[in-house]
């Protein structure tokens, strides 16, 4: 009889679609067990197996931005400077990358003999479709083309075990289909860390986003089809009036409790006691820091861009570099001017603003640090982790909008300007722009198609908004095809050390010079899953 682990560890992992069938994959019997046929009778037992999998459905770190020309990390990221190499084995692509996917299959195969309340059961459902689309995404975006199963694998499905990869593209439709199953059974509220249909739409909308622009920007066809359900998604939750944006844009990344915020969409709770966040220690800042092109992007208090405007009074000095600029600069990097760290009495203590005693990689980050000395304790940080929250949506529907070329005076009033308004930067963005910059990225060298002025200042917007969010920036260089953006040496340059005088930017890497490799958009499938079934196939480049 099969068995299933209390809870949700279910048999084996599924990535039996992608390895050997072995005697470690072959033990399917848990030691602490129960059998199907007393498990799934009630909608109480769902919820059991469902609780499990919301711990599977965690935010991005904002460390991930180091792969990306917003983070420079103490070591260089070996794919956006092409040392990476194929691994043998592993390489996100072993058993334990598939477990996920296995659990929900699992569910989805087993919950139809409960019986209790529907509205409990369509929840469940949702909930286990919603975090199957939520893990695949994240595997589209690593590799590509991609299989999808919906039924339990065992040794003899060969066709599934042996079988090639879907095109991406196709992929994504299915997926779309499976997120509006779950928009459709989730409800309208719901308590704790349980899933709304708010939160399904929020994915739909970061789903249908990536995957409209890739199609557009990798010439693949069928953009537009795409980017209208990224735009319905985004409308529905707009028009919901559920949501709104948190008065403080950095006070929103360290609240306790981000329930109290209408910014939240769905968030982590962190407690401090039993799980913690981690992320807003001090100690991280020794080994990461802002780049100088990412502090370079944001605008001066005119809304044009220091390329552009007459208020900006260039970086000789860290006071001039930081003067009229988007007060969501020193949002997010440490300028000096608050205490860098509070004792629990409430004193302040200060650091200079650039200093190699905090960190030797370039500006000290402060959006997601918190100068309080109880969440300097990755043990008690009680600092909830935003996972969708509406200023994405924002931004999200106006790139949408932009691409599709609905983009109106009123939308982006809506959108990116009520996202600086809520920043205390007053100056609009206009339709027709109104200026050049000399600094806009050359995106059609890039993938040969044009970017207009309005789509480049909503691609900075974006940029400032979500940096070191959830990974935004990474996926967002792979969905325009612009991995030509790292080649900037400022995406590896820091700060001046102004104190001892400097006048050029800190290199932690020395004189070495990045140049971007197109095989390192997706990663390389490992040799033991191509030895075992050649059908899979390699990514390009590798």
């Amino acid at each position: 009889m099969k068995k299933i682990f209390l809870l949700l560890s279910v048999a084996a992992s599924v990535s039996c679609l992608m390895t050997s069938c072995n005697d470690e994959f072959m033990d399917l019997s848990p030691k602490t067990a129960i059998t199907d046929a007393t498990f799934w009778k009630t909608d109480k037992d769902l919820q059991t197996y469902v609780n499990g999998l919301y711990r599977e459905f965690g935010p991005g770190v904002y460390s991930s931005d180091d792969k990306s020309d917003n983070l420079i990390y103490k070591t260089k990221n070996k794919y956006l400077w092409n040392t990476n190499k194929i691994a043998a084995s592993g390489g996100s692509f072993a058993k334990s990358n598939f477990e996920i996917r296995r659990n929900c299959n699992y569910f989805l195969t087993h919950f139809q003999t409960a019986v209790g309340d529907q509205e409990v059961i369509n929840a469940c459902e949702g909930s286990v479709r919603l975090v199957r689309v939520h893990d695949w995404f994240g595997k589209i975006v690593n590799f590509g083309d991609m299989p999808w199963y919906e039924k339990e694998v065992n040794v003899f499905d060969n066709d599934i075990l042996y079988g090639k990869r879907l095109p991406r593209k196709q992929v994504v439709d299915i997926m779309i289909d499976e997120l509006d199953k779950a928009i459709e059974l989730l409800p309208e509220t719901a308590e704790g860390e349980k899933f709304t249909k708010y939160v399904a739409l929020a994915e739909k909308a970061r789903l249908a986003l990536y995957e409209g622009t890739h199609r557009k920007y990798w010439q693949e066809g069928d953009a537009e089809e795409m980017l209208m359900k990224c735009k319905d998604a985004c409308e529905k939750i707009m028009a919901s009036g559920k949501f709104d944006l948190h008065p403080d844009y950095r006070g929103y990344h360290l609240l306790n409790d981000m329930g109290t915020s209408k910014e939240a969409i769905y968030y982590k709770v962190m407690d401090g006691v039993n799980n913690s966040n981690g992320d807003p220690v001090s100690t991280y800042f020794q080994a990461y820091g802002i780049t100088q092109d990412l502090v370079e992007s944001f605008v001066c208090s005119d809304g044009k861009p220091i390329g552009v405007s007459s208020l900006y009074k260039g970086d000789d000095t860290f006071d001039d570099m930081i003067t009229d600029r988007d007060p969501r600069l020193t949002m997010l990097i440490y300028d000096g001017k608050r205490p860098f760290k509070l004792n629990a009495a409430g004193e302040g203590s200060y650091l200079d603003p650039v200093n190699w005693s905090s960190t030797d990689y370039g500006y000290l980050i402060w959006k997601v640090y918190s100068e309080k000395a109880v969440d300097n304790d990755a043990n008690t940080c009680a600092i909830d982790k935003s996972i969708y929250r509406y200023g994405e949506i924002l931004i999200t529907y106006a790139e949408c909008m932009a691409e599709l070329g609905l983009c109106t005076q009123e939308v982006l009033d809506k959108t990116v300007n009520a996202l600086r308004k809520r920043a205390g930067l007053n100056a609009k963005l206009t339709v027709d722009v109104g200026f050049t910059d000399p600094n806009w990225p050359d995106f059609k060298a890039m993938n040969g198609v044009e970017v207009s002025p309005l789509l480049q200042e909503i691609r900075r917007e974006r940029r400032v908004e979500l940096c070191l969010e959830n990974n935004h920036r990474w996926r967002d260089i792979v969905r325009w095809k612009a991995g030509q953006l790292v080649d900037n040496p400022k995406t590896y340059r820091g700060a001046k050390w102004y104190a001892k005088g400097e006048t050029t930017y800190h290199a932690p890497y020395g004189t070495a010079v990045r140049k971007w490799n197109d095989r390192n958009y997706f990663l390389p499938i490992p040799k033991n899953q191509i030895t075992m079934n050649p059908d899979i196939e390699q990514n390009p480049g590798w």
